[in-house]
Parts: C-alpha cells; structure tokens; sequence
C-alpha cells in the first residue's frame, strides 16, 4: 500500500469517501489530492501529510507517512507521536537503548544486538512510542540538525516505497556501515541523492535504492548539552 492508497482509506474513513471535503478543510487543491489518489503518486511533501493530519487528528501520523502500524491512534485518538502523560507505562512498549555504534555494524549484528538488550536498558518514551530502539550517533553529517553524541529514535522501514523526500533517514549500504543523510530525488529516474547538513566534510552523493540494504526512519533527536 503506497501514500495514495492510504489516502483513499483515509478519505473513505474520515471524509465519506469526497475529497472536496478534505480539499476545502484542508486547504490542498483538490487537483493535487487527486494525483495521490487517482495517479497514485508516491512521495507527497512533508508540508502536504502534515496539512491532512491537521484535519485529521484521529489518524496514526506514522501510519500516514509510512505505512507502519494502525490506521488509527491508540484509545480512539489520545496517541500521537507521544505527548507526554497520553501513554502510560502499562500500555507503552519499551524501546531498547544500543549503546555501541551502530554505524559499524551489520544489519544482522544490528538486529542481534536489539535482541539482545536487558529489561535495564530499555527505556519508555512517550514521544518516540513508534521507534524501534534508540541509540548515539557519532556523524556530524547531519550538523546542526543532529550531532556526534544525539541519541537519536530509529523506525525501521521495512517497504522502500514508502520513502517520504526530505526526511532524514539512516541508510545501510550493502556490504557498508550506516550513514545518516536526509534522502532527496537524484538527478536521474530512480536515482535518490543522499543530503548531508554537514556538506563541506560530507559531500552529497546519488545512488539507486538497489544498493541499499536497510533504513531507518529518524523520528527524533534527544541532544546532549556540553
């Protein structure tokens, strides 16, 4: 299921099936609904998902952008990205603290070592209840955004199509660590160009999504104050 197709679902559930409706609250032509809805179009803008979840505010906001978990928020809308005091401990999940590097490992050392974490170092975070673990990074590539030390909230995303353009991501390159860019359309069709903030010590470079072995989605950034 790509973004129009849970558009139309959205449209359906919340609009009575009009996107007239949806055009006239929410402020987006209706042309443009039309391309994701009719067309299909794959990558909507950040600014467009967030005009229709302003309207929409039972709907899951990871759902929308990425496909991931329910269409609907927890306790008929009281879950959002985590306002503080929505989840409680009793229905929050815990997400794991990796407190190596991860930039060096593989993605099946990756996936071991979440495995692997004690009931200790598993943490409850309102805000990031969608992130699957949490770790540090060491990069500046995404500076000031994110820095060497930020303990950043990690979604991995397990459908490529439903990459959204602008996002920051970490990427695993085959046979590659992982690097942490903010991922645009590349020059030519199919190609993606990786961003960094940090373009003066980490240059932008395009490649195809074939060479990519996993992504993670970064939800948000906890910094450290020096």
């Amino acid at each position: 299921m790509n973004f129009g197709d849970r558009l139309v679902q959205l449209i359906d559930a919340e609009f009575e099936g009009n996107r007239k409706k949806l055009s006239q609250k929410s402020g987006i032509p209706y042309t443009t609904l039309n391309e994701f809805a009719i067309k299909k179009k794959r990558s909507p803008k950040i600014e467009l998902v967030d005009s229709i979840l302003d309207v929409s505010p039972r709907i899951n906001p990871m759902w929308l952008y990425t496909g991931a978990g329910p269409m609907y928020k927890r306790d008929g809308g009281t879950q959002s990205f985590g306002v503080a005091g929505m989840i409680t401990q009793e229905t929050a999940k815990a997400i794991p603290l990796i407190h190596i590097d991860i930039e060096e490992l593989s993605l099946e050392e990756l996936d071991l070592t979440i495995k692997s974490i004690p009931e200790k170092d598993r943490f409850f975070l309102p805000r990031f209840q969608d992130a699957d673990f949490l770790a540090k990074t060491t990069s500046n590539s995404m500076a000031p955004i994110i820095k060497g030390g930020d303990l950043i909230a990690f979604k991995r995303i397990l459908d490529f199509k439903y990459i959204i353009w602008g996002n920051i991501y970490a990427i695993k390159f085959k046979d590659q660590g992982i690097v942490i860019r903010k991922l645009m359309p590349g020059s030519e069709n199919g190609a993606i160009k990786f961003v960094a903030s940090n373009d003066v010590e980490y240059p932008h470079f395009e490649t195809r999504m074939d060479d990519v072995e996993a992504l993670c989605l970064i939800l948000g950034v906890l910094s450290v104050l020096r």
